[in-house]
């Protein structure tokens, strides 16, 4: 009972001392009272498990507390001017308690209670320690339960979530482009090194430029090449694994529409172009991605990585689109599932972003003319949640599926369309 009794002591004479040491008064004889001050505060640094708010009433879950470790029966009074008080009644236990501990000290048993309180106010670091370690043993007392613990496959999502990997980036030199936007996700999120990279360089060092200014820590790089071209892919993962020892994400982004013509009016040459850029681009990234994702070093002990293709909901259902656009489209769906199984053991995933309607440099045409006929608004008409998407917004699952949040996640063709792939178009309007 003694160090029970002197445990709830010491918690109030430590949220006295956390109190800034403010004045300890004793009232008619009876009464411990402490400034208030910013007491609700104080109160959930000290027990913020029995804390309930702000109010005064959130100490009463303390005093309980304390009048069941102390064995005596308390209440809280107001005393004005935003000061409160602990009734303790005279000879009870806490001021035989109190004589107590000061008869094993160096203050005497004719010490005061209320110097003794005084005293240990004093000595606010060391009570401050006390007041942590209770505040753990609660927590800790809180979480036990009968289940088992959750078995966590990442770190917290509040926190960076591809801290220390590596990634490269196809399709990034559109100022409105889903790669730019990536790019300064993965950037944000704790990434080592980024490997920027497009056909066209109009935009790159602006990128980079951009990037370093706003995350410093980050290693940019700039890569002009055709992403079709197998010598430069295999190129930049090479320098990724020569600079860093690993390669953890390939985000192959590379894309183009093709003419919006008749399938009747293309060549055989556009059609091939098309299937070149926006699907054999995706091949020959998990060509090259996958065995250097397996490759391990001190950083890095384990085969692991994640390849994103660029996809679309226009390979994911008919539409009158572009005809060699879908089939490119489907085409890497399909390499993103096959692939999965083909890499199977490897802890290396393959996954597809299916993006419905988004403002980039690709689809910049259609939003310039749509706003020039005063018609914008009917963009994305046909979702449900009738608008178009935001680079940013296919950025954002490109940083799931590249983070170990989504490490279960594999062969898949996420489809980010604002529910246009969910069933049949809806048509705003009566029908007849």
């Amino acid at each position: 009972m003694y160090k029970t009794c002197f445990l709830g002591i010491m918690v109030m004479v430590g949220i006295m001392a956390s109190w800034h040491q403010e004045q300890v008064e004793m009232l008619d004889g009876f009464t411990y009272a402490c400034h208030a001050g910013n007491r609700g505060s104080i109160l959930e640094r000290a027990c913020p498990l029995l804390s309930e708010g702000n109010r005064p009433e959130s100490f009463l879950p303390l005093l309980t507390f304390l009048s069941v470790a102390a064995e005596f029966q308390t209440r809280m009074i107001a005393i004005g001017n935003g000061t409160y008080g602990v009734m303790i009644p005279p000879h009870s236990k806490v001021t035989y308690n109190l004589q107590r501990i000061a008869s094993r000290s160096r203050l005497g048993s004719s010490t005061s209670p209320r110097d003794i309180v005084a005293s240990f106010c004093d000595m606010s670091d060391r009570a401050q320690g006390r007041i942590e370690a209770l505040r753990q043993q609660l927590q800790s007392s809180s979480s036990r339960t009968s289940l088992p613990p959750i078995t966590r496959i990442a770190g917290n999502s509040s926190g960076p979530r591809v801290q220390g990997k590596v990634v490269i980036i196809t399709g990034a030199n559109s100022a409105l482009g889903i790669g730019r936007a990536s790019a300064h996700q993965f950037a944000e999120n704790g990434a080592r090194a980024i490997y920027i990279c497009d056909e066209s360089g109009s935009n790159l060092a602006a990128h980079k430029k951009e990037i370093n200014a706003a995350y410093p820590g980050v290693d940019v790089h700039c890569w002009r090449f055709d992403a079709a071209d197998e010598a430069q892919v295999k190129a930049v993962v090479d320098d990724a694994l020569n600079r860093y020892g690993r390669l953890d994400v390939f985000f192959a982004n590379a894309g183009i529409t093709g003419s919006n013509v008749a399938f009747t009016d293309f060549t055989d040459a556009e059609f091939m172009d098309v299937l070149r850029i926006n699907t054999l681009s995706v091949f020959l990234a998990a060509k090259y991605a996958a065995p250097a994702m397996m490759k391990t070093c001190s950083e890095k002990p384990r085969s692991c990585g994640s390849i994103i293709g660029t996809a679309s909901v226009a390979g994911l259902r008919s539409n009158a689109g572009s005809t060699p656009y879908s089939a490119s489209k489907a085409a890497v769906v399909s390499l993103a599932q096959t692939i999965a199984y083909q890499l199977a053991g490897s802890n290396v995933r393959v996954n597809a972003i299916c993006p419905g309607l988004i403002e980039t440099g690709m689809t910049a045409p259609i939003y310039e003319a749509a706003r020039a006929r005063g018609s914008d608004r009917k963009i994305g008409q046909l979702n449900p949640l009738r608008r178009g998407g935001q680079a940013d917004e296919i950025a954002r699952v490109a940083l799931f599926l590249g983070s170990d949040e989504s490490s279960y996640v594999n062969g898949q063709a996420w489809a980010v369309c604002g529910g246009l792939s969910a069933g049949h178009p809806h048509v705003p309007g009566n029908l007849a």
